[in-house]
């Protein structure tokens, strides 16, 4: 399942689209949560975490998936401790919205 699917701000959905190296990656992922039994509003949170590590990497200027793993644990211990990232920050207040409007 496409993730236009799960996300109807189009900014929202257009971050997501363009958050680097794991964009592709996305509605494989939100398919597969689907098939488990996540629901979408988890589907919903586990996509953003997503693409913000993608936003994250792009910033480093990562653009192969096989060297990922290397700056995993500076996102986790580094990065999300401090993280002031606006657009992150805004896309979660959105998303919170949208899944209280839609009661999903």
């Amino acid at each position: 399942m496409p993730i236009h699917d799960f996300f109807f701000c189009q900014f929202t959905l257009n971050t997501h689209l363009n958050c680097g190296v794991l964009s592709s990656y996305l509605d494989p992922f939100a398919d597969w949560l689907l098939k488990h039994g996540f629901p979408k509003s988890s589907i919903c949170l586990h996509i953003s975490k997503v693409s913000h590590f993608s936003h994250f990497l792009k910033e480093r200027s990562v653009a192969n998936i096989e060297s990922i793993d290397k700056h995993i644990g500076d996102f986790i211990h580094a990065h999300l401790p401090g993280c002031r990232c606006k657009l992150w920050k805004k896309l979660l207040l959105i998303i919170k919205e949208i899944v209280e409007q839609q009661q999903i």
